[in-house]
């Protein structure tokens, strides 16, 4: 099976997309048509993301991503 139908309700709710070009740019979309708040972990945004995140509509991390052992260690986004 090549995609997994999932039927969320994400308003208001937190979600982290990692990666700041393209395909980040069309999954911020989606989530927030669905209402969510977004954060961005990626070194570099796509520039449509780059407004978004300059007029506070996300929330942007400018780090590579990274596997945690402990997850603990990275706190999430308010």
């Amino acid at each position: 099976m090549d995609q997994l139908p999932a039927f969320l309700d994400l308003r208001g709710r937190r979600v982290v997309v990692i990666g700041g070009g393209e395909v980040a740019l069309r999954k911020v979309r989606m989530l927030q048509r669905a209402g969510a708040r977004v954060c961005v972990v990626a070194p570099a945004l796509h520039a449509e993301l780059t407004d978004d995140a300059q007029q506070g509509r996300i929330e942007h991390r400018a780090a590579p991503f990274a596997a945690l052992k402990e997850p603990k260690t990275m706190p999430l986004p308010k």
